[in-house]
C-alpha cells in the first residue's frame, strides 16, 4: 500500500519535518486569519439584522401612508375653511360697522356657527344676527349699503315691527351671510426629477 508520502517522494527522514511544517502552517491560519472572518462575519451579521430592523420599520410607516395621506387632506381642508372662513368673519365685521355708520343702533351682535356645508358643497357660510333699533330711513340706507353690486353679503332674515311706545323707530333683527368659496383643489407637491 502506497502512502501519499511516497507518491509525492518524501523520505522517511523528512516526513516528520513535513508534518511539523503542516502543523505550524495550520496554526498559523487558524490564529491570524481566521479571527479576522469570523469579525467580518459577526460586521456582516450585526449589519444585516440592522438591515432588516430598518426594513421592517420602513414597512410599518408604508403601511400607515394611507392613514397620514387621509389625516394630511383633512388638515388641509380644515386649513383652506378656516383661511376662508376668516375673510367671509372680516367681511360681517365691516358690515356691522356699515350697520352702525348707516345709524343702526346695534344692541347685540350674534355670529352664528361656522357652516362648511356637505363635503360636496362648493360654497360656505358665515353668519352674523344683529338686533337694532333705527328710524325707517337708516334702515333703509343700511340694506341698500349691504345689497351692493359686488358685495359678498346677502340678508338671510329680517324681522322688524315698531318700537314700542312711540312707534316712531323700528325694532328688529338681520341676519347676515357671508358666503366663500372653498377650494376644491388639492395642493400637492410635485416631484422633482423622474421617478424610478
Amino acid at each position: 500500500m502506497t502512502t501519499l508520502f511516497d507518491r509525492l517522494n518524501i523520505r522517511r527522514e523528512d516526513r516528520r519535518t513535513v508534518i511539523v511544517a503542516l502543523g505550524v502552517a495550520f496554526l498559523v491560519v487558524n490564529a491570524f486569519i481566521v479571527p479576522s472572518l469570523y469579525r467580518r462575519w459577526n460586521t456582516l451579521n450585526t449589519a444585516i439584522d440592522q438591515g432588516e430592523s430598518r426594513r421592517a420599520r420602513l414597512q410599518a410607516q408604508i403601511a400607515k401612508k394611507p392613514a397620514i395621506m387621509a389625516e394630511l387632506a383633512q388638515l388641509q381642508k380644515q386649513v383652506e375653511l378656516a383661511e376662508s372662513a376668516e375673510r367671509a368673519e372680516l367681511i360681517l365685521r365691516q358690515q356691522s360697522e356699515l350697520a352702525e355708520k348707516s345709524g343702526l343702533n346695534i344692541e347685540s351682535k350674534r355670529p352664528g356657527l361656522r357652516n362648511a356645508g356637505r363635503p360636496g358643497d362648493l360654497l360656505g357660510e358665515e353668519t352674523l344676527t344683529l338686533a337694532f333699533t333705527a328710524g325707517e330711513k337708516q334702515l333703509h340706507d343700511f340694506l341698500v349699503s349691504t345689497s351692493g353690486e359686488r358685495s359678498a353679503v346677502r340678508i338671510r332674515d329680517l324681522d322688524t315691527k315698531p318700537e314700542e311706545p312711540a312707534r316712531m323707530k323700528l325694532r328688529g333683527t338681520v341676519t347676515l351671510v357671508a358666503s366663500y368659496q372653498k377650494n376644491t383643489s388639492p395642493k400637492t407637491a410635485k416631484p422633482k426629477g423622474k421617478a424610478p
